[in-house]
């Protein structure tokens, strides 16, 4: 998957010391999922550690000093907009009830 964007317009693109910068039309804009989803100042010490409970907690992803701007935002590899992976929320489903189902929280009876 190569996540990048052509802008469609002359822009800016805000930072995040407040500052912006000018993106001109039709600029390849790279977007560097992996190095994005494992940033230790966002997500905390652990980053690159597998723990995929990090998203249940209600905290945020990260440690408390570092909590998510917005629940939706905290996978990026799923995409986003209108061309958002389509497998998105069969993803979290089947997440939430493995995870359900491996910590014995939901009884399934037929």
């Amino acid at each position: 998957m190569d996540p990048h964007r052509i802008a469609a317009a002359d822009g800016h693109l805000p930072l995040s010391n407040g500052d912006s910068v000018f993106v001109p039309r039709g600029v390849i804009l790279h977007i560097p999922i992996i190095v994005m989803q494992t940033d230790k100042s966002v997500w905390g010490a652990d980053a690159e550690d597998f723990r995929p409970g990090r998203w249940l907690d209600p905290e945020g992803p990260g440690d408390t000093e570092h909590p998510p701007s917005s629940r939706k935002a905290d996978m990026l590899v799923f995409g986003g907009g209108p061309r958002i992976c389509i497998g998105r929320n069969f993803g979290a489903l089947r997440f939430i009830v493995c995870h359900m189902v491996c910590w014995g929280i939901a009884c399934l009876t037929y």
